[in-house]
């Protein structure tokens, strides 16, 4: 997922962890109320998502999750750039528990296990800088944000939930902790 296809005035040729999470949210929604063919295709590209996500979460980065904004070929963006923005991992946590809750992958353990793996790596990220000032989703200001840590706490709350549901009380119970100290 791309910003745009433009490449100048504005350069927005980036795949940004926010902007592409929100999108896939939507492709979850409709993959939902969709079948046959079309369902397909969105998970398709659903999965594609995630593989990505992963990639992208193994890049190198000085900004670690916190990196707001990838090449098209999935490398980090070493560009000037307000970083760090530590939304899009939470943004891609809430994406994730909607596609799990939807029962979409239920049949793909592989997929299911992968999207779970890259969820909790988006939450340890989270759980570490909540607390840590950041740029806002307009990449303006350095500071505490609501927005951003609205996000995280919805991601810490729900997440908890998850986990939980899956007997990981240790880990739900760090998360719920953590949500609780946000709000």
């Amino acid at each position: 997922v791309i910003a745009a296809p433009s490449r100048q005035s504005p350069d927005y040729r980036y795949h940004w962890t926010r902007d592409a999470s929100l999108v896939m949210d939507v492709l979850v929604h409709l993959a939902v109320e969709s079948d046959g063919l079309d369902r397909a295709v969105y998970l398709s590209n659903i999965q594609d998502f995630i593989l990505l996500s992963q990639r992208q979460q193994l890049e190198p980065s000085a900004q670690g999750l916190g990196e707001p904004r990838y090449l098209v070929d999935g490398s980090v963006d070493k560009t000037e750039w307000a970083r760090p923005q530590n939304d899009g991992p939470a943004l891609r946590t809430l994406m994730i528990l909607h596609l799990l809750k939807s029962g979409l992958i239920e049949k793909d353990p592989e997929l299911k296990a992968l999207a779970i793996e890259v969820m909790r790596k988006d939450l340890d990220f989270v759980l570490s800088v909540w607390r840590q000032a950041c740029f806002d989703l307009w990449e303006e200001l350095r500071g505490l944000h609501f927005y951003t840590q609205a996000v995280q706490y919805s991601a810490l709350l729900t997440g908890s939930e998850f986990f939980r549901a899956e007997g990981d009380t240790v880990f739900s119970n760090r998360l719920h902790q953590e949500a609780l100290a946000i709000s």
